[in-house]
């Protein structure tokens, strides 16, 4: 009795040892997946620099749906489809007589779908003429500099449509109306974290999806290179289609 009792044990142990292991595994993966979240969660509550508040253009008069309003931007509109009758937003801003000699832009950090911009009447930027600017799964900012012709000392109108073509309702960031070289910087960081990393990331994952289609060519009867390379495809193409 006593050997066959140790000979039970000895059999349990190494299936309790891979148990422990597993349980070690799953609870590290855990608290892996939790300090990564936590990351995600710090990221997203930083905001990123914007240029000098002197030059954020806030307080508008909105036309939406044959109703006018005085709003203030950020603005999330309720409508899902205004291409015939877009949201028009209204406002001014003061360009200084002794700004001639620096060239004057607008910057626009976030829209969705689309955007025309104009000053004094002129239009200087519509975002239609660019379909990768439209993207509403990309936060692609928008830069357009102001003709020196179109601007004048004082009083400047500036006026947006915004058009919304779904699924989503339209939406239009705060916007900044000043000097170029102040207005670029931020502008040029944007287009890095959103557009720029963005498709890097994909060309990466692109590259991954053949190496994994490679090895399961060599491999066939390991189908996980192929599930993997297979899912790699799928996650890659939103990003060029």
């Amino acid at each position: 009795m006593n050997d066959y009792g140790e000979d039970a044990t000895t059999q349990q142990l190494p299936g309790r040892e891979r148990r422990r292991q597993l349980t070690s595994r799953l609870i590290q993966y855990l608290l892996l997946q939790a300090v990564i979240a936590g990351a995600c969660v710090l990221a997203l509550l930083q905001s990123l620099p914007g240029p000098p508040a002197q030059y954020q253009v806030t307080a508008f008069q909105l036309i939406e749906a044959g109703v006018e309003r005085a709003v203030t931007l950020p603005y999330f509109s309720p409508l899902r489809n205004a291409m015939n009758d877009p949201p028009r937003f209204s406002g001014k801003f003061v360009h200084p007589a002794g700004e001639a000699a620096r060239p004057w832009s607008v910057f626009l950090p976030r829209f969705t779908n689309g955007v025309e911009v104009t000053v004094n009447d002129v239009v200087i930027l519509d975002s239609r003429r660019d379909p990768a600017a439209n993207r509403p799964d990309r936060n692609t900012p928008a830069i357009a500099v102001i003709p020196a012709s179109v601007l004048r000392d004082g009083d400047n109108a500036i006026a947006i449509r915004l058009f919304i073509w779904g699924p989503i309702t339209g939406f239009l960031d705060r916007i900044w109306v000043g000097p170029d070289e102040l207005l670029r910087p931020t502008y040029d960081l944007r287009t890095l974290i959103f557009v720029t990393l963005p498709v890097v990331f994909s060309s990466w994952q692109a590259i991954l999806a053949v190496i994994l289609g490679i090895m399961w060519v060599m491999r066939r009867h390991e189908p996980a290179y192929g599930v993997l390379a297979a899912a790699m495809a799928v996650g890659v193409a939103p990003a060029f289609l």
